[in-house]
């Protein structure tokens, strides 16, 4: 049975504002309670010199330390920022179906993807959690939560189906923690544990939409890390593979993350 145990930290503001100071003291307050894997589902195009030193300087003080980012959801070629920065594990997402979701980044930069949900019609295809929970007295004075970020199930929003990179990347940290669990003495560092994610995901049950295929087509005939979809310079956020790789791994990284197939390779080291 997993011991795991989590550590909220609120780097959001009202409606979602972020503050890349907010999230670089929260990465350097959680590596300095010595956990063992971030979770950030969060990001944007355009990087941050400050952000990018605070991870490299944790990721080189904590060996152990595991950091994972969603994709973004801007359907580009090359993950955003911080999921692009060296070292931190970045992960796309699929739908029911196995395909790239419309929105998943891909390409440049790409490690993972989880299911992150895709929201067809009203009743399926999204990711169900619980939504926002209204306290009496307890927003008194404050203007939030005033807007919804899923689907509504239920008259008080309790329950919601949401879709998004965000959703993807916790699942995968949620495997970390798995492996984590089997290795208590930490034998294994950042880098077998990635080794391990990536060697046991699979790309079974994946497929390229038809979308996709032809999108593959054309930047193979151009070039990977070159713009095909616009003349304009790529936002200084997003890495380009700058190699040619295979159609899977071209929208689906190393694949879909394994939890059982990761948990059995760490008991067996």
């Amino acid at each position: 049975r997993p011991h795991t145990q989590i550590l909220p930290i609120r780097v959001f503001g009202l409606r979602g504002a972020i503050n890349m100071a907010s999230l670089s003291e929260a990465i350097g307050y959680a590596a300095s309670r010595n956990v063992d894997v971030i979770n950030m589902s969060l990001g944007g195009l355009l990087p941050d010199e400050g952000l990018t030193e605070q991870i490299f300087d944790v990721l080189d003080a904590h060996r152990h330390l595991v950091i994972v980012a969603s994709a973004g959801n801007e359907n580009l070629d090359g993950v955003g920022f911080p999921a692009g920065i060296p070292g931190v594990v970045s992960v796309g997402a699929t739908n029911m179906t196995g395909n790239r979701t419309f929105y998943s980044s891909y390409g440049g930069g790409l490690d993972l993807v989880a299911p992150g949900g895709e929201i067809q019609n009203s009743l399926s295809g999204g990711i169900l959690t619980t939504g926002g929970t209204w306290l009496d007295g307890f927003w008194q004075g404050m203007s939030v939560p005033d807007y919804t970020w899923g689907l509504a199930l239920d008259p008080l929003g309790k329950y919601v189906q949401v879709q998004g990179t965000s959703f993807s990347a916790p699942i995968v940290s949620g495997v970390v923690a798995l492996m984590k669990g089997e290795d208590p003495k930490r034998r294994l560092s950042r880098d077998e544990i990635v080794s391990i994610l990536n060697q046991t995901a699979t790309y079974d049950g994946l497929n390229l939409s038809k979308a996709d295929a032809n999108r593959y087509r054309l930047q193979k005939e151009v070039g990977f890390g070159t713009v095909v979809d616009a003349p304009v310079s790529r936002p200084s956020g997003i890495f380009p593979k700058a190699k040619p790789v295979s159609a899977q791994e071209y929208f689906f990284g190393r694949g879909l993350v394994n939890a059982d197939a990761a948990v059995q390779a760490v008991k067996q080291r």
